[in-house]
């Protein structure tokens, strides 16, 4: 684990959100009651059936499509959540804070009560456990 693979846990978490949420429009989609069209003109089921068949087959493929990327930011998310296991309950805080919350350093130094420079060793020490039980 890395700085920068810390620094992607909120932009992991985003785009899991959107992934979810694009799941729950196309799951609603397909469950929803099929609506009938009233033209007043006779038409063919068939040609009808393969086009839904069609959609529904895509709908489907996207479904799969959305689920395995969800699994993928999933164990991301779970690789920097076992990174930061590691640490002291300080700097797990910290880092927390920092990385997961996506505080700036201010605000991580107002938060716990620290100055910069405290923040910025025990964010040091931090990173180098992670880096060093990553190895």
């Amino acid at each position: 684990m890395t700085k920068p693979d810390l620094m992607q846990y909120r932009a992991i978490r985003r785009e899991a959100v959107q992934l979810r949420e694009q799941i729950e429009r196309l799951e609603a989609v397909m469950t929803a009651p099929p609506v009938q069209q009233f033209t007043g003109m006779p038409s063919g089921g068939a040609r009808e059936g393969s086009r839904t068949d069609e959609l529904v087959a895509r709908h489907d493929e996207l479904l799969t499509l959305y689920r395995d990327k969800l699994r993928q930011l999933t164990d991301a998310q779970l690789a920097v959540e076992r990174a930061i296991d590691v640490l002291d309950p300080t700097e797990r805080r910290l880092m927390r804070l920092r990385y997961l919350d996506g505080l700036r350093w201010e605000a991580v130094c107002v938060e716990m009560s620290y100055s910069w420079r405290r923040v910025h060793q025990i964010h040091a020490q931090a990173l180098g456990k992670i880096i060093e039980a990553g190895e």
